[in-house]
């Protein structure tokens, strides 16, 4: 008996879920799915009459009237005397949909970007919120300029005023970029493979360490969880490189921006890693 009432709620419970989402996907459906959006979007700014509905949106009066119907049938909108308004389920609606429309537009426009290299180490909730890529761009590097990349990320290091850097793998030009801002007291906070810890450290020259150690301007982080990405993030612009399937870093592509967002969401990604880093030396309080 107790199973059936189980399974009852669970199949009850699955068709509210379906018949919420299918609310959701006609709100966004093809035939219409503008139209209902430049409604929506006109009464997140104001209360309006149909008249001036019909000057924000541009649509003829017979389409107006069909998705204002709808709209108000599945309770998004209603009417305050000659106005039109946006009801508290339809407000947040909007917000949730002009996020996944933004998403969309994300991932189509680095559609090449996306569906060819591994996103697997790419914190969940950080690509939830890939709309916040909008003003990025792919940067292509020359192919024939194997240290094209390392030259690229070098010249940023050196214009800028702190540095987050998630890397996979250590390298002469690196090393050498990282210790010049060392030496000018510029703060890094560097996060790498455990495995490549010692190596880096050998690399460096010890009294340099040492003494952005002491003045609290070099932090090291090394994980155990695989790094299948490179990630900086400055004063004035973020990049990101993914590695293919195969295994292997994309040196040729960047996916770059100087927006704020963008910076924000290259952040949250230095914190999730910091968060979940096993090992940390240097400064005691995050550097960003």
């Amino acid at each position: 008996m107790k199973d059936n009432q189980n399974k009852d709620y669970k199949n009850n419970f699955t068709n509210k879920y379906i018949r919420k989402s299918e609310k959701v996907f006609n709100v966004i459906s093809k035939a219409s799915a503008d139209y209902k959006f430049l409604i929506l979007k006109s009464l997140t700014e104001h209360n309006a009459s149909l008249k001036v509905l019909h000057i924000d949106t541009g649509l003829n009066y017979p389409s107006l009237n069909y998705n204002i119907k709808y709209l108000r049938n599945n309770g998004l909108i209603y009417k305050i005397g000659s106005d039109y308004a946006i009801s508290n389920l339809g407000k947040i609606l909007f917000l949730n949909l002009l996020q996944l429309k933004e998403a969309m537009d994300v991932t189509e426009n680095y559609e090449y970007f996306l569906i060819n290299h591994n996103i697997n180490h790419i914190p969940k909730e950080s690509l939830v919120h890939i709309s916040s890529l909008k003003e990025a761009s792919i940067y292509e590097l020359p192919r024939t300029d194997i240290f094209a990349l390392e030259k690229m990320v070098s010249d940023i290091m050196d214009k800028s005023s702190y540095l987050n850097f998630i890397i996979s793998e250590i390298n002469k030009i690196y090393i050498n970029s990282i210790s010049s801002l060392l030496q000018r007291h510029i703060p890094v906070t560097l996060i790498i493979p455990e495995e490549l810890r010692y190596k880096f450290m050998n690399s460096m020259d010890g009294q340099i360490l040492q003494n952005a150690f002491n003045e609290k301007i070099f932090r090291l982080i090394t994980t155990s969880d695989k790094i299948e990405f490179n990630l900086f993030l400055t004063d004035f612009v973020m990049g990101l490189n993914l590695f293919f399937e195969n295994g292997n870093l994309d040196k040729n592509n960047v996916l770059i921006s100087k927006d704020e967002n963008s910076r924000l969401w290259a952040k949250s990604i230095f914190e999730e890693c910091f968060d979940s880093a096993e090992s940390k030396f240097g400064a005691n309080t995050v550097i960003f």
